[in-house]
């Protein structure tokens, strides 16, 4: 493996003679040029890790040069040559921060160890640079380990990437119809269509070679002139792959009088991408997943409609009103979540139920009751093969126990009864003395409120009937539900459901998606 590049610039020929051959014997690449200018032309072809140069040149000093160089390249070491030295030369080159002194004249040995001392110190310096940029893989962890949704996380991951990568823009597009690379985020720099197109067929390069591409902001580049345009100087662009097949690719940008990226930034930004791609897929996973799970809660709740035509709404308003008492008792995150759904489906039991029960418009009979109270074990049952719902399955079953322990299927008493099934307990029965009913017209507000003060501490949780009795007295008769709106449109005349989903989202903008268990 070659050592460094080291950029040799001196106006005398036999120096550069002698110092081009002892350093490409130790192994180092050299670059010669005689003078200021010509150091110039030898560096922008291609970056150097090391400058030795002559103090005075026909066209320039050497510290004017290192100035010039490190506009581009502000870590670039330096070793100034000199025939006499002086206090203030040396304070100035000091000052520059350059690494070594050749006075002349100087040994072979001498130059190969004044060079193998600055490109040491440069290294070091490079490894902690390169271990402090590590640091931005921690906060990449953490957005990469927060829920979203698939297009929440690219916002946020192109965010992490351009501050992370000290970078004045950056960009992600996504594999989307076959072979169709589509720009999904971007942050920061100037947007035109024009800068899109480029980036996209940056990224599309990108892809096809399977490996990292690093534009310069130098030579001969085609993209050159719309990055210039754009006020960039340099691009970093990196494929996103899955078991070697590609998703994605994204790519940062540096503006032009910013420092160009170079080969370890790639080693870097390789890590980021590497983590990126993985969680990008994961995501778009969950989200398949996540679909066909709210498919299925959709159609279960579809089946409690389209069996039950007088409870139409009934399971929506539940679980809002569910959701409302856990917020007001300060529970949150998955809580909530389990609570909303389980509202949603806690009736799903009743598909099991005739209707000539369901629909009975008079009292039922001992055997009726009997095959009502089932409801909730069925539903138990019908969840419970269900994977991602079988943590509603406790709240289900149990949302008819009562506090005092006379409820049904189980007869659990107080603290015995989940949480979440207390909660619903007295949401569903509010809902359910409010609403139109076979058998009955619905109460009014001030009867059902009074019906939940008297079944305080002995039907229902006395803290949880407590928190309704608050938001009923706070909302008057809104609590009802009656305003939030219905989630099927249903022909009366023919009991049929047409699937026709009004709203999907809830009002309440802190109310969290149906299915999300995270």
């Amino acid at each position: 493996m070659d050592k460094e590049r080291i950029l040799l610039v001196d106006d005398e020929e036999h120096i550069v003679e002698l110092c081009q051959r002892t350093l490409s014997a130790s192994g180092y690449q050299v670059a010669a040029a005689d003078s200021f200018t010509g150091a110039l032309t030898a560096a922008g072809n291609e970056e150097c890790d090391l400058l030795v140069t002559d103090m005075k040149m026909p066209d320039g000093t050497g510290l004017d040069l290192l100035k010039k160089l490190r506009a581009k390249h502000p870590d670039l070491p330096a070793i100034i040559i000199t025939g006499y030295g002086t206090i203030d030369m040396v304070i100035d080159c000091l000052k520059q921060g350059t690494q070594g002194f050749l006075l002349k004249p100087f040994t072979a040995d001498e130059l190969v160890e004044t060079v193998e001392n600055s490109l040491q110190n440069s290294r070091a310096l490079k490894e902690n640079i390169r271990l402090k940029a590590l640091l931005p893989l921690a906060e990449m962890r953490r957005t990469l380990l927060i829920d979203l949704t698939l297009d929440e996380l690219i916002q946020n991951i192109v965010s992490v990437l351009k501050r992370s990568a000290g970078a004045v823009s950056a960009c992600l597009a996504l594999i989307e119809s076959g072979d169709n690379l589509v720009l999904k985020a971007s942050k920061g720099g100037r947007r035109t269509a024009e800068g899109a197109k480029t980036f996209t067929k940056i990224g599309r390069e990108t892809l096809k070679r399977r490996m990292p591409i690093l534009i310069p902001g130098h030579g001969g580049d085609e993209h050159l002139p719309v990055l210039e345009s754009l006020g960039i100087g340099s691009v970093a662009s990196l494929p996103l792959l899955v078991g070697g097949n590609p998703i994605g690719a994204l790519s940062v940008s540096r503006a032009v009088s910013e420092r160009n990226f170079e080969v370890g930034d790639i080693e870097i930004l390789s890590i980021l991408a590497g983590e990126v791609a993985v969680a990008i897929e994961n995501a778009g996973l969950y989200e398949s997943l996540h679909d066909f799970y709210l498919s299925t809660v959709r159609a279960l709740i579809l089946a409690i409609e389209a069996k039950d035509f007088y409870t139409r709404g009934h399971s929506e308003k539940v679980a809002k009103l569910a959701v409302a008492i856990a917020k007001r008792l300060g529970l949150r995150g998955t809580f909530v979540n389990i609570v909303q759904q389980a509202g949603l489906l806690h009736d799903i039991g009743k598909i099991g139920l005739p209707e000539s029960i369901l629909l009975k418009p008079g009292p039922l009979s001992d055997s009726e009751f009997a095959e009502v109270y089932k409801h909730p074990l069925q539903g138990a049952e019908i969840l419970s093969p269900i994977r991602p719902l079988n943590v509603l399955v406790p709240l289900v079953k149990h949302h008819h126990e009562r506090w005092d322990g006379g409820g049904y299927p189980n007869g659990l008493a107080r603290e015995s009864i989940t949480h979440g099934a207390r909660i619903l307990a007295v949401a569903d029965a509010f809902d359910a003395m409010t609403s139109d009913r076979p058998y009955r017209s619905a109460l009014s507000f001030d009867a059902a409120r009074s019906e939940i003060e008297r079944g305080k501490g002995e039907k229902f949780d006395p803290e949880v009937a407590r928190v309704l009795l608050l938001i009923a007295d706070e909302e008057g008769e809104a609590v009802l539900g009656r305003s939030w709106g219905e989630k099927y449109l249903v022909d009366a005349s023919s009991r049929a459901v047409t699937i026709s989903l009004i709203r999907q989202d809830y009002s309440d903008q802190d109310s969290l998606c149906i299915g999300d268990l995270r």
